[in-house]
């Protein structure tokens, strides 16, 4: 069978999404390299590393973690799918050379998952962008509630970013954001929330007392950093 064949999806749904379920089921198959190549293609044909990370890695992404929880694969399948599509974004990382120059003045992020969350893909994405956007990015944080507060006080950020995927870690990113304030070396940093459940929950930000929303756009990180610039904290 041509292992290219594009995955069967509802009506109406667009080509784009169907590109991704197939390349989330790509990238558990029995050999990891169709996956790769099909990025590659993907990149030879023109696309830009912008168009795929965000219109096909990180909505394949997604797909893993759905088939998961509607039990369509096991939690090694996703694991492994997910390893691979990290391998594809880093092959994809000499693309994402800085726009801007980086400044040891900053703007600082600190990048981190609500503890809990069992994948951070999208925040690995999210760190590509903003360093492309010439932020000083701390990614490799532990991701616990100690780790991050831990990091937080022993560090100067201007804007802290945290990933929440699902429902199950909402209280845990209120807690999260209640000792980020508390302890944080900056008493005044922007505290950013993202990740899939944000596109279910509009009420999500107030409720964990977040500053700004990020949406996965490319130009996120710059809208982020002019708000920093100008004290406007809605993103």
């Amino acid at each position: 069978p041509d292992p290219y064949r594009q995955v069967q999806a509802p009506d109406g749904e667009s080509r784009r999404a169907r590109q991704a379920a197939t390349l989330a089921r790509l990238a558990y198959a029995r050999d990891g390299r169709i996956a790769d190549d099909y990025v590659r293609d993907a990149h030879l044909r023109g696309e830009s590393a912008d168009a795929i990370c965000l219109e096909l890695l990180a909505p394949a992404a997604r797909v893993l973690g759905q088939l998961w929880l509607d039990d369509r694969c096991s939690f090694l399948d996703v694991t492994l799918g997910t390893i691979r599509l990290q391998r594809s974004l880093r092959r994809l990382a000499p693309c994402f050379a800085p726009e801007r120059p980086l400044l040891q003045a900053g703007p600082s992020a600190l990048l981190a998952p609500t503890p809990g969350e069992q994948h951070g893909f999208g925040l690995q994405m999210a760190a590509e962008l903003y360093r492309r956007d010439g932020w000083n990015v701390h990614a490799g944080v532990q991701p616990t509630m100690t780790g991050i507060c831990l990091a937080a006080a022993d560090h100067w950020f201007d804007m802290i970013g945290l990933s929440l995927g699902s429902d199950q870690w909402v209280d845990a990113c209120a807690d999260l954001i209640r000792h980020l304030r508390d302890t944080s070396r900056n008493p005044d940093v922007l505290i950013v929330i993202g990740g899939p459940l944000l596109s279910i929950r509009q009420d999500v930000a107030s409720y964990v007392a977040a500053d700004a929303v990020s949406d996965s756009h490319v130009d996120a990180p710059r809208r982020i950093r002019e708000r920093l610039a100008d004290g406007t904290l809605a993103v």
